[in-house]
């Protein structure tokens, strides 16, 4: 079973408090849905993923 929006939101919090980025750079700009699917398919945690990964999942 996948995991909750709640969950998500709170591995993508943790991506932005461990790279130390800006509001500019919300959770919101971003699908969280594929990023959290990529994480756990990828076993990544916030400290493994380059900001181009990052980048892949923001919303245009």
């Amino acid at each position: 079973m996948g995991k909750s929006g709640k969950e998500r939101r709170a591995i993508m919090r943790d991506y932005l408090e461990t790279h130390d980025l800006d509001s500019a750079q919300s959770p919101l700009k971003y699908d969280l849905h594929k990023y959290a699917s990529y994480m756990e398919k990828h076993h990544l945690d916030a400290k493994n993923v380059k900001p181009e990964i990052l980048e892949q999942f923001r919303i245009k």
